[in-house]
């Protein structure tokens, strides 16, 4: 069996490209609703310092109501 037989890769309902802030959104989302879901982020685990800074940081009313929905929020 080669290393790329579909037995081998991992199967996804969706696959989410980016782990930003709507990348990660949809896929708690997607989750929730049952799927499974993957996730390819360019940026390496643990490469960001794990550090808010609320400066450069703002969300219109849509967007924080629809984060509370998700139970993101704090």
């Amino acid at each position: 069996m080669s290393a790329n037989s579909p037995e081998t890769r991992p199967v996804h309902d969706v696959l989410i490209v980016g782990g930003g802030l709507v990348g990660a959104s949809l896929a708690i989302a997607l989750d929730r609703l049952g799927l499974d879901v993957g996730m390819v982020e360019a940026t390496p685990a643990g490469a960001l310092p794990a550090v808010f800074d609320q400066r450069n940081l703002s969300f219109a009313e849509a967007t924080v109501n629809a984060l509370d929905a998700l139970g993101v929020l704090p």
